[in-house]
């Protein structure tokens, strides 16, 4: 193999390693956007039913309910997955974007 045609290939494996980091982020970050917007309560998002469990009434709910306590808990699980899914696909999509150029 000579040096240009092995320059090459070194070339087309570092261009194919950052779309597939940019690819794979865009695809965590979209489902960890989509995770936050489906219902998941007759309240709404898990966003809007975690701000209706931290609310007055909500709290008030968990003391006397342990499965709405249970069902609360479930939510602030999933909301914080939702975030943290976004959060690594935001990264992802950043550093293969920002990946160092190819050397000429």
């Amino acid at each position: 193999m000579s040096k240009e045609s092995k320059e090459g290939k070194d070339r087309e494996d570092k261009f194919m390693a950052k779309t597939v980091v940019i690819v794979g982020g865009a695809a965590i970050l979209s489902f960890g956007v989509f995770l936050l917007l489906i219902p998941v309560s007759s309240i709404g998002t898990a966003t809007d039913t975690h701000e209706a469990c931290n609310s007055v009434i909500g709290t008030l709910g968990k003391v006397f309910s342990s499965e709405i306590s249970q069902r609360c808990q479930q939510v602030e699980d999933m909301a914080f997955g939702s975030y943290a899914l976004i959060g690594i696909g935001t990264l992802l999509v950043i550093v293969g974007a920002i990946y160092k150029k190819i050397k000429s």
